[in-house]
């Protein structure tokens, strides 16, 4: 639910469920009590109807942990796999490859694929800000082939190379929480 309206229709839609609520806010609604399978099968369809999604707890805590999973795989590459990360992450959640990343591209509007991009792009930045380290030495630690890999990788993402990335923070300081 990202507005009011989006709220309107969540209680709309538990109205005609009859559901008792407590609270409908933005992104989050509290039952009162416990409800039925069907009654949640027909909440989440008549959102479903209004371009809402209804998500249980067990997704979420399933994609918070996927989450935690893929930033240790990249804030500690040391860590280096024996698998590729699909098969990695495969293996840990017992679960198909295809399944996680709908499952987790329904919660954060992008696939695992492109969020492991991104973190690795913001820990290759860090990288190049602290300056202790150099190219070919961050494209070893981050695990790419070479350092042709990364630039390519990193520009494609970035629309700069790492080079003048690097050259460009001398000059102007970089907040990682502000990408």
């Amino acid at each position: 639910m990202v507005c009011d309206r989006c709220k309107e229709l969540v209680i709309n839609a538990l109205k005609k469920t009859s559901i008792d609520y407590v609270k409908v806010n933005l992104g989050e609604l509290i039952i009162e009590d416990a409800i039925t399978r069907e009654q949640f099968e027909q909440l989440r369809e008549l959102l479903k109807k209004s371009g809402l999604e209804l998500l249980d707890n067990q997704q979420n805590k399933h994609v918070e942990i996927l989450l935690n999973t893929i930033e240790d795989l990249v804030n500690f590459p040391e860590k280096k796999l024996k698998k590729s990360n699909e098969d990695f992450l495969s293996a840990k959640f017992n679960k198909n490859y295809a399944s996680l990343n709908t499952m987790f591209s329904e919660i954060e509007c992008v696939s695992i694929e492109k969020y492991i991009d991104e973190l690795k792009v913001t820990r290759i930045k860090e990288m190049l800000t602290y300056n202790e380290l150099n190219i070919n030495e961050i494209a070893k630690i981050m695990h790419f082939r070479n350092v042709a890999h990364l630039s390519k990788h990193f520009k494609s993402l970035t629309g700069l190379t790492p080079a003048y990335f690097k050259q460009l923070r001398s000059i102007i300081p970089y907040f990682p929480c502000c990408n």
